[in-house]
Formats: C-alpha cells, sequence, structure tokens
C-alpha cells in the first residue's frame, strides 16, 4: 500500500550492543523501501553495518574487529529471519487480514533449541548435556519414525 503521495514508502531501523562498546561495538542500520513500480509485493532492503574496536593496542584492536565482522556475517541470516518473521506477523494486522502467518513447529523448536547455546561456543564440541539432548532428540526421532510407518 503507497503512501498517499504515490511515493514508496520507507522504514528504517538501526541496531546496536549495548554492552561492552568500548571492546567491540558493532552498529547495524537496514532500510526497507517498497519497490512499487516493478512489484508491490517485494521490499527492497539495504544494509550498512559499522564494526570498531576502542582498544587502544592496534594488533589487539584489528583481531577484536576482524572477530566482530566474522560474527555479525554468521549470525546475519538469522537476525534476517526474526525481522521478517515479526513484520509477517504485524502486517495481517495493519491490513485488516486475521489470518497468522503459519510457522513449522519442529524447525522453530530446533532453532530455540540451537539458540540456547552461547555463541561464543560455536564450533567448539557439544558439552556432555548438550549431547546427551542431541542423542535423545536423535533417539525420539528414529522412534517416532519407525512407529509412523
Amino acid at each position: 500500500m503507497p503512501s498517499e503521495d504515490g511515493a514508496p514508502r520507507t522504514m528504517s531501523t538501526w541496531t546496536r550492543n549495548l554492552d561492552h562498546t568500548s571492546v567491540l561495538a558493532v552498529t547495524e542500520a537496514l532500510r526497507f523501501t517498497e519497490a512499487m513500480p516493478r512489484d508491490a509485493s517485494m521490499t527492497h532492503c539495504h544494509i550498512a553495518a559499522h564494526v570498531s574496536s576502542g582498544v587502544s593496542f592496534r594488533l589487539l584492536r584489528g583481531r577484536i574487529e576482524k572477530f566482530g565482522l566474522k560474527r555479525y556475517l554468521s549470525h546475519m541470516e538469522s537476525s534476517r529471519q526474526g525481522l521478517v518473521w515479526s513484520i509477517h506477523q504485524i502486517a495481517p494486522q495493519l491490513s485488516g487480514d486475521p489470518a497468522p502467518v503459519l510457522v513449522d513447529p519442529t524447525s522453530r523448536r530446533r532453532r530455540l533449541l540451537h539458540a540456547l547455546r552461547p555463541p561464543f561456543l560455536d564450533g567448539y564440541p557439544l558439552g556432555p548435556w548438550q549431547w546427551v539432548r542431541k542423542k535423545w532428540g536423535q533417539l525420539r526421532d528414529k522412534l517416532h519414525s519407525a512407529h509412523v510407518l
């Protein structure tokens, strides 16, 4: 739905980490614009990010900034999916359509389980409880699939 003057609507957001900003500060800006002339159902997203460290030792600062950029890039897709999900939750209320967006509960549950693992452990082996939880889930899935067949 375009604005009253016919120009495409724009929504701008920005996020920034609130803690430990002297060590690593990551700021991200997103600008969503309707793609009116081509396709009204499409949206253009412009992304800008800035990663900086306030550590005075240059060699350490460079490594911290590389680490921050690597972490930003690795989590960028999941943050976009969360933003798209929230927009889909709001969109029916704005258009007056009460139909909710359906989400596959198994994938949502798996995403939540993976989200409970602290991000600084990425790439490290699972802890004992996480290993047991993973094996239990595999066994449960195997029994469920055998029961269904």
